[in-house]
């Protein structure tokens, strides 16, 4: 923006003594609407914190609180249900592999193009197809990097909040390629996709990835493939994976309903307080006689 013409803007401008009204009006009504949105996001934090506890509980010691429990064997993580067994990752894929990163387009490709996905395909609860970027057509695809239904992605190379960021494609209709900063994984018949997932996601695998991960802890981690591999993994029985599974998807559904109905109050909290600042700037609204409520006015009338 030209300094000269934004410095030429017109703008309202109200008597001295109206601005102090305006600005007591405004820092007044704001911290009571910004009080109310940190208390929605506190609550979506709360949110996160009981779904990563359950996920956690439910990959180490199963649904059933009344089972009987037995060393693990691993000293960090205690005990598991007696019934279970402890392998590494390694025993239950069939393979793992890094892909292919050649230089992209900046947009992602069209229905008929290749594409070569981004890291942050794994970022979300769900796997976002549209996360790539389209292969140049004079570079011939490497095929064997397609990324096919069951495969899970996990993020090799990233910040150490998204470092093993992981999802599971069940469906795919785009021409889509993996990329080198993406793992992808082939579970094995021992062990059940979407459990699978449900670790990789668990607070257990976030505490080995960042254990063994390399890079500066203020910018771009790495985990490489040995230490995917060598994962302590606690392992239910097939039919019970298949279960606990069902229920995390359960639970994470029913959350989600909840999550969104407060982002929409925090949405509307955070429109209603812009739109409370441009009225009361351009007159819309007098506040010239509005007197601050004290402190036993605000009780009273919270309380009716």
């Amino acid at each position: 923006m030209d300094s000269s013409a934004y410095l030429n803007e017109r703008i309202a401008y109200p008597p001295l003594d109206e601005q102090k009204a305006i600005a007591r009006f405004l820092d007044h009504k704001t911290a009571q609407i910004d009080a109310l949105i940190a208390k929605k996001q506190s609550l979506l934090d709360k949110l996160a914190e009981q779904r990563t506890a359950l996920i956690s509980q439910a990959v180490t010691k199963g649904l059933d609180p009344s089972v009987p429990l037995k060393d693990s064997g691993v000293d960090w993580l205690g005990e598991i249900p007696a019934h279970w067994m402890m392998t590494k990752l390694r025993f239950v894929i069939n393979d793992i592999e890094q892909g292919w990163s050649p230089q992209c387009h900046n947009q992602s490709a069209d229905e008929d193009q290749w594409g070569v996905l981004k890291v942050g395909c794994v970022n979300g609860e769900e796997f976002n197809p549209n996360e790539n970027k389209a292969l140049p057509e004079d570079l011939e695809p490497r095929q064997r990097y397609e990324i096919k239904p069951g495969d899970i992605l996990v993020s090799r190379a990233n910040t150490k909040e998204l470092l093993g960021s992981a999802a599971l494609v069940k469906t795919i209709q785009k021409k889509l390629l993996l990329c080198d900063k993406l793992y992808r994984i082939k579970p094995s018949e021992k062990v059940d996709s979407s459990y699978l997932l449900r670790f990789l996601r668990s607070s257990i695998a976030r505490y080995q990835y960042e254990k063994d991960a390399t890079g500066t802890s203020g910018s771009m981690q790495n985990i490489g493939q040995d230490t995917i591999k060598n994962l302590s993994l606690p392992l239910p029985p097939l039919p019970e994976q298949i279960s606990i599974a069902k229920t995390l998807q359960h639970e994470y559904t029913k959350g989600l309903v909840v999550e969104t109905k407060i982002k929409s109050v925090i949405h509307r909290l955070q429109e209603y307080r812009s739109t409370l600042i441009t009225n009361a700037v351009t007159g819309k609204i007098d506040v010239r006689g509005y007197c601050i409520p004290t402190t036993t006015e605000q009780r009273e009338v919270a309380h009716g």
